[in-house]
């Protein structure tokens, strides 16, 4: 029989995510998670015992590639400042200044949720309200220190929701989540415990789990708010449907669990390598022998041989440049993410001669413009502003893709003399600017009887 299931029961959309999201998270808590996570990215030889493959897990070192990737590219919509609108109240702007209560400003607090938009691949903003009681004017509230903050929420603090289609828009009609919040614990400490959040439209709810029976969920608190929806805003990293996401770097993340792997078997390779072998040859079976600087060793028999063996080192350099190659990749990977795609504009871009399209990260950074464009609408209805502004990000970092700025290049090589004709047009076509079906002899054929410019094509005669 089927268990029925519980507030903290994790739906089957969260459990899907959930490898991605553990894999994402782990590489970015360093060395310290991926030894925390053992075998499960490590695993152990099939010849290995438990101690050898516990000193080997303890010797290995994350390179941070996915990681450092990032928060690299999360950063780069924040390497100007941001922009707020003419229409945004002027308090909000004062209360964008910490805007969690916690001391992060927009920018940061923004930047914070594109890392795990970029990591992860989903997260979200909870526009929450203190509780109010007695509080009936604006006066009131001023008095109280009361004001709409923002929560972030993070990929794995996520159990459910459900959502339907309202004025042909999917909207959330419940979200559940796990948080932790501080208790008293005697008379001097105190103690985190989890509990779930369950908002619906215009109320919300907490449950903790009974200190007696495990997986027993009771409502600890409850109330109403004057908000007619789900005050939760998610964000995307790569949108795969509403609520659901994956992280545009996963085949980094990847690519960094093969780094780790092959660099535990490189160094586990260099610490045997290190350590020369003696072997004896014609000995006696109980022949005994010491080793020291004191020491000397008699050979009775004159075709007995002892020396030491050593490793070739052929293996050693083949895993260092594996370990380089895979470094490479991780890099192409994540500066994927950068690359202006053909097609792509963004409104400002249409009337740009030169735009061509918009890169990946630029796409991200839009979304999540929108995001914080809802998240302060929210904040002004708890505060019945009628606007909540705008804002505007930098997403003018896009690079053109590496086949068209290499193929410029070459145009300037062939002038100056440097190639051939046909060594241009040959590598023009492997990078895809000229078609594959152009024929060279047919090509040198048609320039023949092509008419040469004119040195003067205005008409004007030189002065």
């Amino acid at each position: 029989m089927t268990p029925t299931p519980s507030v903290a029961s994790v739906s089957a959309a969260v459990t899907e995510m959930q490898p991605d999201w553990d894999l994402a998270n782990t590489l970015i808590g360093g060395t310290r998670a991926m030894r925390h996570a053992g075998a499960k990215y490590l695993p152990k030889f099939p010849a290995e015992d438990d101690e050898d493959w516990k000193r080997r897990l303890g010797a290995s070192v994350l390179f941070p590639a996915f990681k450092r990737t990032v928060s690299t590219l999360a950063a780069k919509p924040f390497s100007r400042p941001v922009t707020l609108s003419d229409d945004t109240p002027e308090r909000l702007k004062t209360w964008l200044e910490d805007i969690d209560l916690q001391g992060r400003k927009l920018a940061i607090f923004a930047a914070d949720l594109l890392e795990d938009a970029l990591g992860p691949g989903i997260a979200g903003i909870l526009v929450e309200y203190p509780r109010a009681d007695g509080v009936r004017t604006r006066a009131d509230e001023a008095a109280a220190g009361l004001r709409p903050y923002w929560i972030h929420i993070k990929s794995s603090q996520f159990l459910g929701w459900r959502a339907q289609r309202l004025d042909g828009t999917w909207k959330l009609t419940q979200l559940r989540f796990m948080e932790s919040v501080d208790v008293d614990d005697g008379p001097w400490g105190t103690k985190s415990i989890d509990q779930v959040r369950v908002l619906t439209p215009g109320r919300w709810e907490t449950y903790r789990e009974s200190e007696t029976a495990k997986d027993e969920w009771a409502l600890h608190d409850a109330g109403e708010t004057s908000l007619k929806v789900v005050p939760f805003i998610p964000i995307y990293g790569e949108r795969t449907g509403f609520m659901t996401g994956k992280s545009p770097l996963l085949e980094v993340a990847h690519l960094n669990v093969k780094h780790w792997q092959s660099q535990s078997d490189q160094d586990n390779l260099l610490h045997l390598a290190r350590v020369p072998i003696l072997v004896a040859t014609g000995t006696p079976l109980d022949f005994e022998f010491k080793i020291g600087s004191a020491s000397a060793i008699k050979l009775g028999d004159p075709n007995a041989d002892m020396k030491f063996v050593e490793h070739s080192g052929a293996a050693i350099n083949a895993g260092r440049q594996s370990l380089e190659d895979l470094k490479e990749e991780m890099r192409q990977a994540g500066a994927e993410l950068l690359v202006i795609q053909p097609g792509k504009k963004t409104a400002t871009q249409v009337g740009a001669e030169e735009s061509v399209g918009m890169c990946s990260l630029a796409k991200i950074a839009e979304t999540l413009e929108d995001a914080l464009d809802a998240a302060m609408q929210l904040t002004a209805d708890w505060v019945g502003e009628k606007s909540g502004g705008s804002v505007t990000l930098f997403k003018d970092f896009g690079v053109a893709p590496l086949a068209e700025i290499t193929a410029q290049l070459l145009i300037d090589i062939a002038k100056s003399g440097r190639i051939s004709d046909e060594t241009l047009r040959a590598e023009m076509k492997r990078r895809g600017v000229l078609s594959a079906d152009v024929d060279e002899a047919e090509e040198v054929e048609r320039l023949a009887k092509q008419p040469p410019d004119d040195p003067n094509p205005s008409g004007i005669p030189a002065a």
